[in-house]
Order: C-alpha cells, then sequence, then structure tokens
C-alpha cells in the first residue's frame, strides 16, 4: 500500500503521527511518550526545554526516512527508539539519575515556596519529586518498575528411579 510523503510530513509535525500513519505504532507511541514527557517536564529542568526541539525534528527526519525506506523496500520493521533491555542492563546508573533529579526537584521546589506557603503547589512538586526518588531507589535496589512475565516451568521428562 502506499503512503503519501507529503500526508506522512503533514503528520509528522506532531511527532508519533506520522510514524502512526506509517504503520510504526511501537515506535510512534514511544517518539509521542517522548515528546509530550519532555514537555511535562519541562519546568523540572532547563534540559528538557531544550529537548523539546531535538525530539520534535528528530521524529519528523526519521518518519521521513522511514517513509523513503518503505518505498525502496516495500516493508518496515517496528523497531523501538529505546530498547528496554539497554535500560534494565544500565538500571543502576538510571536509577542514580532519578535520585539525583528528584532530590534536586525537590530542594528546588521547597525552598522556592517556602516563604510563600503555598501548600497546593509544595505537595504537589514534592509528590513529584518523591515519586523521581522512588522511581530511581527501585532501579538502584534492583527490582523492576516493568513488571515480566515469569518464564514458564518446563518439566524433564522422569528418568528411572532407581531403588536402593
Amino acid at each position: 500500500m502506499n503512503k503519501s510523503k507529503g500526508l506522512t510530513f503533514i503528520l509528522s509535525l506532531l511527532p508519533g503521527l506520522g510514524h502512526f500513519y506509517l504503520g510504526l505504532m511501537n515506535r510512534g507511541l514511544q517518539f509521542m511518550i517522548i515528546f509530550f514527557g519532555a514537555i511535562s517536564f519541562a519546568d523540572v529542568m532547563i534540559f528538557f526545554g531544550f529537548a523539546i526541539p531535538i525530539i520534535w525534528f528528530y521524529s519528523l527526519f526519521d518518519a521521513l526516512q522511514q517513509h523513503k525506506q518503505m518505498e525502496e523496500t516495500k516493508e518496515l520493521l517496528d523497531s523501538p527508539i529505546i530498547q528496554w533491555g539497554v535500560i534494565q542492563d544500565k538500571k543502576l546508573l538510571f536509577g542514580w539519575g532519578f535520585i539525583i533529579l528528584g532530590t534536586v526537584y525537590l530542594l528546588e521546589k521547597v525552598t522556592r515556596y517556602y516563604f510563600d506557603w503555598q501548600i497546593y503547589e509544595i505537595s504537589k512538586n514534592v509528590l513529584i519529586g518523591a515519586i523521581l526518588v522512588i522511581i530511581g531507589i527501585r532501579l538502584v535496589t534492583g527490582k523492576n518498575i516493568i513488571p515480566t512475565s515469569k518464564p514458564t516451568e518446563t518439566h524433564e521428562p522422569e528418568g528411572k528411579v532407581e531403588n536402593e
């Protein structure tokens, strides 16, 4: 099925939507989560604000590259942007990163509102920071955040039972 390059471009103005149009649901969903997550955390750390245009451009150009590949090979592989196995392998690093981000966020928000006594703002910001710290601690201690399916037990065939 032919997909329009122009429509791919227009839909890609919202990160992930062009990927959805091309049938790359996993990749498109990850772009949307990353993009809107960066927007949500833009007030937490200035880095997220700088990341928004980078994510937007990368998503746009990736959708156009995927369209080009589809025209050339007639098939696409819906490979994820973030390989979850990489996160599991580096969970200690990510864990400490979450702990540091959460702590900085808590300190910045609590001291910023300490003199204004804006209880709602303080509690909301403390909650967000605490969530980041908890995620980080769980990663550092090795507890899974994303549940994984347990492998099914295999039963080995019974052998001869030796009598004594």
